[in-house]
């Protein structure tokens, strides 16, 4: 059965929208840093957050008539960055995180899109309605992928958490998006403020706690995120802070002294609710693993796509079949045969 394509200002909205988080292939090789890229994680709960809140699609105005429009949209993000690693000779994993409880509309949406991921070679779907982060469920395949390549795409600063040397974020606008590294973090997080910093890339938890950037809360009183890089910066230079990742509130506030402001009210509350350590270790018990490692599954079948695509998707929301489904001409890297 052919669903009819919906052609109204607010589908043309969320296919615009949605795909913004797509970036030119060119600048996307002028961005990129690591010399390959194993896995891609895509914070699908940013992406829908930045909708509602920038081009003002309320969730009751999504009805079930742009359930398509949304799914083959996020499914053709996939296929855009799958096609780019395939063509440089990677066949990269893919995981999508929601952790967000959504509109009836965007469920639904949800559902269609993780039926389909079990047919795309390497691409898993992870629900978890627990409201707890993204960057919690990211952080436990991170770790369970030793040496691997991974490359975030979101739009949440709190993912930038994440960064290592193996470990990098786009924040994603298009062909403006903005690729964070080790080597550029604080520049970047700066906006050029900071050229040259000796800081360690694991303070970025206490720079955006303190700042309040990406957090639902503010920071602390007229310190933003510019303010921030430079005064943690000056104090790691002058040995008032270890240039190493901190664990606890406390401890920071105990080695940085008076030079910080006198009214820390905020800079404790996100810390304590944003911690990517601190949320992980309360989180991730052995079942909650065991639950993400269910979602790992492939029922790879490039037929199969092709009638759910000729079945459920027609026109501007049709996939990308190829991209969804190609493999690397290169052999020696790897990769599954094709099923007809």
């Amino acid at each position: 059965m052919d669903y009819p394509e919906v052609y109204d200002d607010i589908a043309e909205t969320l296919r615009t929208a949605l795909g913004r988080n797509k970036i030119k292939y060119s600048v996307l090789d002028e961005l990129l840093e690591l010399s390959r890229i194993d896995a891609i994680h895509i914070n699908l709960d940013s992406i829908f957050s930045f909708i509602t809140a920038k081009y003002l699609v309320k969730s009751e105005e999504i009805d079930s008539s742009y359930r398509y429009v949304i799914a083959s949209s996020v499914l053709n993000i996939v296929g855009h960055y799958r096609h780019f690693c395939i063509k440089r000779g990677w066949i990269p994993t893919i995981y999508l995180y929601v952790t967000n409880k959504w509109s009836e509309t965007v469920e639904s949406s949800l559902k269609i899109i993780e039926i389909i991921s079990y047919y795309i070679d390497k691409v898993y779907f992870m629900k978890v309605t627990k409201h707890d982060a993204p960057y919690i469920y990211m952080n436990y395949f991170i770790r369970e992928q030793k040496n691997f390549n991974n490359l975030i795409l979101t739009k949440d600063m709190m993912d930038l958490q994440l960064i290592a040397d193996y470990t990098h974020v786009i924040h994603l606008n298009k062909d403006n998006s903005i690729y964070y590294s080790p080597r550029n973090l604080w520049y970047n997080l700066s906006e050029g403020a900071v050229e040259h910093s000796s800081m360690s890339y694991e303070f970025i938890g206490p720079v955006l706690f303190y700042s309040g950037t990406g957090t639902k809360n503010s920071g602390v009183k007229n310190m933003g995120k510019k303010k921030t890089v430079k005064l943690f910066d000056k104090l790691v230079s002058r040995g008032q802070l270890t240039n190493s990742r901190y664990f606890s509130y406390e401890d920071i506030v105990y080695d940085a002294g008076d030079f910080l402001d006198d009214d820390l009210t905020k800079f404790k509350e996100n810390f304590s609710k944003y911690d990517l350590f601190t949320r992980y270790n309360k989180v991730m018990t052995t079942s909650k693993a065991r639950i993400l490692d269910s979602y790992i599954i492939d029922k790879f079948s490039r037929k199969d796509l092709y009638e759910l695509n000729n079945e459920y998707f027609t026109g501007f929301d049709s996939l990308q079949i190829e991209y969804l489904m190609e493999v690397p001409a290169d052999p020696k890297a790897g990769g599954r045969k094709l099923k007809w």
